[in-house]
């Protein structure tokens, strides 16, 4: 029925060479149902997670970034979707050229 994420992000800048953010955040869901078109009724649950995700670009042509999600290990399975994963790392490089 209702989602939405609430948190606090820092921007910040290193010279000319870097910048990047470092967001805290939680994300969550009231429950949810949803009547399929034979009638049977399917409901999602409710959940909130805490997350922390930071981000780098590095002169232009280098983004790295590490999101941990899910910090306080809360299992939950959103409707039509599979089991959250619970806790875990997100590893990310982009490099252009």
């Amino acid at each position: 029925m209702l989602s939405g994420r609430a948190g606090v992000r820092y921007d910040w800048l290193w010279g000319d060479a870097a910048f990047g953010y470092v967001d805290v955040f939680a994300r969550g869901q009231t429950g949810a149902r949803e009547r399929s078109r034979t009638g049977a009724l399917a409901e999602g649950d409710s959940f909130a997670t805490l997350n922390l995700h930071a981000h780098a670009t590095i002169q232009d042509n280098l983004r790295i970034g590490v999101a941990f999600n899910n910090l306080l290990d809360q299992g939950y399975e959103p409707l039509d979707e599979t089991p959250a994963a619970g806790r875990n790392v997100e590893l990310f490089a982009t490099i252009n050229f």
